[in-house]
């Protein structure tokens, strides 16, 4: 009997251990998922930016600018959070905001 209940709460240990080790694997595709997405997003709005400043000669004070001439709609970030876009003199910053 005791080495039933042994066994038992071995064979549960490894069954813990092994969902613990899924939902790790899980979690980091999911990230590494989201990241190459965000990745892209970031890479179109940049060309849609510099398109914009070809055309006109300046950045758009905003993303908004950019629908639906030049991305067709407005992009959040598939996380969450929001991108972050500050035109600096003859430049611009880009980057994302987690709601984390």
């Amino acid at each position: 009997m005791v080495l039933m209940k042994r066994i038992i709460i071995v064979v549960f240990l490894a069954l813990l251990l092994l969902l613990a080790t899924y939902y790790s694997l899980t979690k980091n595709h999911v990230n590494m998922a989201r990241d190459i997405q965000d990745e892209v997003d970031l890479s179109e709005i940049q060309t849609a930016l510099d398109i914009y400043k070809e055309e006109n000669g300046f950045y758009p004070n905003t993303l908004e600018a950019l629908v639906p001439e030049y991305l067709g709609i407005y992009p959040y970030p598939i996380g969450g959070g929001e991108f972050l876009y500050v035109v600096v003199e003859s430049s611009y910053s880009l980057k994302i905001n987690r709601e984390e």
